[in-house]
């Protein structure tokens, strides 16, 4: 009697290790993208804050130099030159009279 072993096939061997793979492989590569996002977001809101910040700066500069204008057009020139000649002159005396 010959005896005949006859391979035995498995369809279902490999199908569990294979679906897991696949789950994983499309999870890894979904998350991948996970770290760009983050940057990208962070990038975004330094920006946002930035443009934000000049805009803001801008308009308070804009303030500032309307103020300083005003403020030369009221400044009294002379009475200015006149009271710094008069502390000079009184420093000086003090400065001789010691």
């Amino acid at each position: 009697m010959e005896e005949t072993t006859q391979p035995t096939s498995n369809s279902k061997a490999g199908k569990g290790l294979g679906i897991a793979g696949l789950v994983l492989g499309i999870l890894a590569a979904v998350l991948s993208f996970v770290p760009c996002l983050v940057c990208s977001i962070v990038g975004c809101s330094i920006a946002g804050w930035q443009w934000y910040a000049l805009s803001k700066l801008g308009e308070n500069s804009k303030e500032s130099l309307e103020l300083l204008k005003e403020g030369l057009e009221h400044l009294d020139t002379a009475k200015l030159r006149m009271d710094m000649e008069d502390a000079v002159k009184s420093i000086t005396d003090s400065l001789e009279a010691h």
